[in-house]
């Protein structure tokens, strides 16, 4: 690929370029993961392990975990506790690590800082990548009101500053000795800007690069557009993915198996993320989905994922259980209950007595949904 004269000058000469890296590398470590086809996104808060391993049941090669701030990850143990859950390995469904392979995303922007926390992170993932692409207003400030105040900013806005990007990315290309650096970004307003700065991002190093398809405008609660206007340019992503040696994940606009097969094949990435989509459907990658009713389908993968909550708990202070379940099962919801689930969502904390109830109010309403579809088709005994 040849590099611009402003794409070389982003590049300091750092990363593993200096040391001999080549695409050549980055493709042979891509393989050693199994060459990931379908990706479960990096989620503040949400893509804690019980979720991962819920969402690699059903066809996810690759997962990330939530977004850590690098500075309470760097200088706090009790941060590192909470927030980190793949200290040990997970066996389950007969696997020795069902949880790999595991992308560890970081955000801030003090290449130090990044670098002590990666460092730490190195042991326990097959990666460690940098946030770019977060657009919401914590990302800009720094911080988030259940993290540390010393988070610093991280996310899109770390964008406009082109030189940084690429000195955080060849830090921790450098720096690292058993994992490389990946980033992922979103689309800048110039279109060869972008390109630009995709290509500083794989020249400092980066041995992955996802591609979120919107730029940091883009965000639907601020934007002023019609919601066309908001659909994800995998036309973009398909550009960048041509000028660049490394594997590309493309992000955004997936919400169905059938939208991820389309973007794949219209941008030629590697791997295609879910986000949002994954956090209704865990499912949304199955390659055969079991022909079962909607609701019986939820309540199944709810009970499920609270199997999974149980024998890998969060160690987060205020835990997402509820919160996925939510997600899951809001449409079951009846805007009747809209009261109740205002009620529960006001709750911090979901005790072990909490959460074996649920298990048995799930198990009930399985068997009163699967009683129900059943009479509707009239089968005998129901």
């Amino acid at each position: 690929m040849r590099k611009s004269r402003r794409a070389a000058a982003l590049v300091l000469p750092l990363g593993l370029y200096a040391r001999g890296f080549s695409a050549g590398w980055a493709w042979d470590w891509w393989r050693s993961m199994g060459s990931p086809r379908w990706v479960c996104s990096p989620m503040v808060d949400q893509s804690e392990r019980a979720f991962r391993l819920l969402c690699r049941r059903y066809g996810v090669h690759l997962a990330y975990t939530p977004m850590l701030h690098a500075e309470p990850f760097a200088s706090d143990e009790a941060y590192r506790r909470s927030f980190f859950d793949a200290w040990e390995p997970a066996q389950l469904d007969g696997q020795q690590d069902a949880d790999r392979p595991l992308i560890a995303q970081l955000g801030g922007d003090d290449p130090k800082t990044l670098l002590r926390a990666a460092r730490l992170l190195e042991p326990h993932v097959d990666a460690v990548d940098l946030n770019f692409g977060c657009p919401t207003e914590d990302a800009r400030r720094g911080g988030h009101a259940t993290h540390s105040p010393r988070c610093r900013r991280y996310g899109a806005y770390l964008l406009r500053d082109p030189r940084l990007v690429a000195r955080l990315v060849s830090t921790l290309s450098s720096g690292l000795r058993r994992v490389p650096v990946t980033a992922k970004m979103r689309l800048l307003r110039d279109r060869s800007a972008t390109l630009e700065l995709a290509g500083a991002i794989e020249q400092a190093g980066a041995a992955a690069l996802c591609i979120h398809g919107r730029t940091l405008e883009q965000r639907p609660k601020y934007a002023k557009s019609r919601k066309e206007d908001l659909a994800p340019d995998w036309d973009a992503i398909a550009e960048i993915r041509k000028v660049l040696n490394i594997p590309v994940i493309a992000n955004g606009g997936i919400e169905t198996r059938q939208d991820a097969v389309r973007c794949q094949e219209l941008t030629g990435c590697a791997a295609v993320m879910s986000a949002e989509a994954l956090l209704e459907s865990p499912d949304l990658f199955a390659e055969e989905r079991m022909e079962e009713p909607a609701i019986p389908r939820l309540l199944r993968l709810s009970r499920e994922f609270l199997d999974l909550a149980q024998a890998f708990p969060c160690a987060l202070k205020y835990p997402p259980t509820k919160s996925h379940l939510f997600k899951l099962l809001h449409r079951l919801l009846g805007e009747d209950q809209a009261e109740a689930r205002r009620a529960q969502a006001a709750g911090q904390s979901l005790t072990p007595k909490m959460l074996w109830q649920l298990k048995i109010i799930t198990a009930d309403f399985f068997r009163e949904a699967t009683r129900a579809e059943a009479g509707a088709h009239g089968v005998p005994g129901a």
